[in-house]
């Protein structure tokens, strides 16, 4: 099964439904995590994201993921607000560049694992962040070992 072709299937097929429900459908992951395959869909809006969006767009979308039949094997559907969602491609770091991040490292970087601020975005293969006094710090791509978008620090 190609992963990738599904996450963009399902992106391309939920997108305009979140659209029209006032949600932008930020991201889709599939993974396989121990026994079992999870399906998210990350989502925002302006006004913040309640359990009542994520409710009603799990109801549409396994309605319409059903119909479509993308995953040839059983797997758990959540969606979530974008408060969770990893950064896991070079391209994600300029497409939410302005958004709050966390990120950890391999080792030290500045004396820290644990970096937070605003994403500035992936230049020249360092991740920059700001913190609020305006203090830019820059964090070697490769030693990044994991990252997501915060929904406050």
């Amino acid at each position: 099964m190609d992963v990738r072709g599904v996450e963009l299937q399902v992106q391309r097929a939920v997108g305009p439904v979140a659209e029209r429900m006032g949600l932008t459908l930020l991201d889709v992951e599939l993974s396989s995590e121990g026994a079992g395959w999870y399906l998210r869909l990350y989502i925002d809006k302006e006004s913040g994201v309640g359990i009542d969006d994520c409710a009603r767009l799990s109801e549409e979308a396994d309605g319409l993921l059903d119909s479509m039949d993308p995953i040839p094997h059983a797997y758990v559907l959540e969606v979530t607000s974008s408060g969770e969602k990893p950064l896991r491609f070079a391209e994600e770091y300029e497409k939410y560049a302005g958004k709050n991040v966390l990120i950890s490292t391999y080792k030290q970087v500045n004396g820290l694992k644990k970096h937070e601020g605003r994403l500035i975005g992936l230049i020249e293969g360092e991740v920059v962040i700001e913190d609020d006094n305006g203090k830019q710090s820059r964090i070697p791509f490769e030693l990044v070992s994991k990252a997501r978008l915060a929904a406050r620090y």
